[in-house]
């Protein structure tokens, strides 16, 4: 079995599964997500997701992840709702496939519901700017991301892959 170095310590970076002290305490389950990653890594809503997973992880770092309020979106930039939705639709899927060790189901739906919405909702023309002048849009936007970039802490640090 072999995976490339930033797959394995992307991986070894997860939250610890419930009642381990550190991730070597079940090794099939570290491989079950490292191989999660391989699969998907080579898929195209897989490079976009990754792509978009480290810049919310980059800008959310020391924010904590809360549910945004869905009534201060921009209701004329209707990306920030849809990656909030796309997200809410998948969130119990990630949720029970992560729990179970499903790790290659967590992965591709994750990739296959908010691949495109995060993607838009970061671009310049479509998306919404982020660190908006309201800081309490600027904070809502945060948390949202912060909630939605940890979705696959469990399975690995997609923040920590090189390349895509």
């Amino acid at each position: 079995f072999r995976a490339p170095r930033d797959v394995v310590e992307a991986c070894i970076d997860a939250e610890l599964p419930k009642g381990a002290n550190t991730v070597f305490d079940d090794l099939h389950d570290l491989r079950a997500r490292i191989h999660a990653i391989q699969v998907a890594r080579g898929t195209d809503a897989f490079a976009k997701l990754a792509t978009a997973f480290k810049r919310a992880s980059k800008i959310t770092k020391d924010i904590t992840p809360k549910d945004p309020d869905p009534s201060l979106f921009d209701a004329s930039k209707p990306a920030e709702r849809n990656l909030w939705n796309a997200y809410a639709e998948v969130r119990s899927v990630i949720d029970r496939s992560t729990q179970s060790g499903n790790y290659d189901q967590a992965v591709e739906a994750t990739a296959k519901a908010i691949a495109e919405p995060i993607d838009t909702f970061f671009d310049k023309d479509k998306g919404v700017f982020v660190m908006d002048e309201n800081l309490t849009v600027r904070a809502n936007r945060l948390a949202m991301l912060a909630t939605i970039a940890s979705a696959l802490h469990r399975v690995a640090r997609l923040e920590r892959l090189g390349g895509n």
